[in-house]
């Protein structure tokens, strides 16, 4: 069996393959699926007649709208218990029409968000088309999507999971969260609070919160993935809760796991996570999308260090540190921060009023015209004497001008150890 490329089912399919002690989900086919299905069947207790003994699993409603399973709606118990028995034969009748999610040939029913969180909205279901109510699946994709509550861990937005395209990846990355829920039912804690992560973030900041303490990422640097992640991940929270359903997600690319894996080795992950902190205020989530973009963090950085205190407005040694990890790890620019780090070595050696006002107009410079103007006026001057080589005018030429610029600035602001 292989991936799908839609998330849900693929953490559901890595899920089963965990719990069978498989190593990829093209090891996963419907017997593993099957046996962790049996796993789920077996910590869910419904009772008609005493609504309280519901599913020992607590977190199933964080999964499942209104399933009688969870002791709602107990009306239609009976038919969703049935749904489950015939799920637990492998050879479970099909209709006509194809999986809506692998596309194989032969659906075992639709599904909605008593089954699969998100499903069937008309505008709520975000690996859906717009406006396709229904969402009909094969036995396979439906037991998948059923077993999620096996595998993910809790942020505050509700479940959240890891989706890589690497087929062993996949199952690697879901191991935490496997365990986590195993551990829970073995000790009776089943219930979100046990399972939840502690963040001082929200909404896709947290997700990145997650990413950056996961340790999953870089095995070389002591990851728990058995190698690098060369297509990047995705993280993904979602609430599958009335009429506050949402989803979010955040994608890594490989060179933003590997400053992760970077900075936790450097134990530099609490000053990055004061930058999102911080930045919230004033550029809400647009640090999220810097790394996904791949993009330098110098412009929003920048724009913090403006607003600190007069006596406070510097980087800091660690800041700096956590930036050059940054610019070398995520953006491949090692040879831009080395260039424009000399460049500030020369500025700060320049007479303190030159320096000053040198600092001061290029914290007001917006564009590369600008730019060029200044350092040309601080080359032509015999008491500055910022002559750039060719290979730094390259640089700079290169380079976006706000990152340039904003990068520029911090390195002069910047106080060493």
């Amino acid at each position: 069996m292989n991936q799908t490329g839609q998330p849900l089912a693929d953490a559901g399919r890595a899920i089963a393959a965990v719990l069978a002690n498989k190593t990829s989900i093209e090891d996963t086919n419907t017997p593993e699926l099957n046996g962790a299905l049996q796993f789920l069947v077996s910590h869910t207790d419904p009772n008609k007649r005493n609504p309280g003994a519901v599913n020992k699993l607590k977190i199933l409603p964080a999964f499942w709208q209104n399933n009688p399973l969870m002791g709602l709606n107990l009306g239609q118990l009976d038919v969703y218990q049935a749904k489950l028995k015939a799920l637990l034969n492998a050879d479970v009748a099909a209709k006509n029409g194809n999986c809506q999610i692998c596309g194989a040939r032969g659906v075992f029913s639709d599904v909605n968000r008593s089954w699969m969180p998100l499903a069937a909205g008309a505008d709520g279901d975000p690996c859906s088309l717009p406006n396709l109510r229904g969402k009909f699946l094969c036995a396979d994709c439906f037991r998948a999507v059923v077993l999620l509550p096996l595998g993910c861990r809790f942020s505050k937005a509700g479940p959240y999971l890891f989706h890589l395209s690497d087929p062993e990846l996949q199952v690697e990355a879901m191991q935490d969260g496997v365990e986590s829920i195993r551990t829970a039912i073995l000790t009776k804690q089943s219930g979100n609070a046990n399972l939840k992560e502690n963040t001082r973030l929200s909404g896709r900041l947290e997700l990145l919160e997650i990413v950056s303490g996961s340790r999953l990422w870089d095995a070389t640097r002591g990851g728990k993935l058995s190698r690098r992640a060369g297509n990047g991940a995705t993280i993904i929270s979602f609430s599958n809760s009335g009429t506050s359903a949402a989803w979010n997600q955040l994608h890594l690319p490989a060179q933003a796991l590997d400053f992760f894996a970077a900075l936790t080795e450097a134990d530099l992950r609490s000053v990055f996570l004061g930058w999102a902190e911080k930045s919230r205020d004033i550029f809400y989530d647009a640090l999220c999308d810097d790394i996904e973009s791949r993009r330098s963090l110098a412009p929003i950085l920048a724009a913090l260090v403006k607003r600190r205190k007069d006596n406070e407005r510097f980087l800091k040694p660690e800041e700096k540190q956590v930036l050059k990890i940054y610019e070398e790890e995520a953006l491949s620019k090692g040879e831009r921060f080395d260039t424009l780090e000399r460049i500030a070595g020369r500025v700060n050696g320049m007479d303190e009023r030159y320096r000053d006002s040198f600092v001061k107009q290029l914290a007001n410079t917006r564009d590369k015209k600008r730019f060029l103007e200044l350092l040309t006026k601080f080359a032509q001057s015999e008491k500055t004497d910022l002559r750039l080589t060719r290979d730094e005018l390259r640089v700079l030429s290169d380079a976006p001008p706000s990152e340039a610029i904003n990068l520029l600035y911090l390195l002069c602001v910047a106080h060493d150890a």
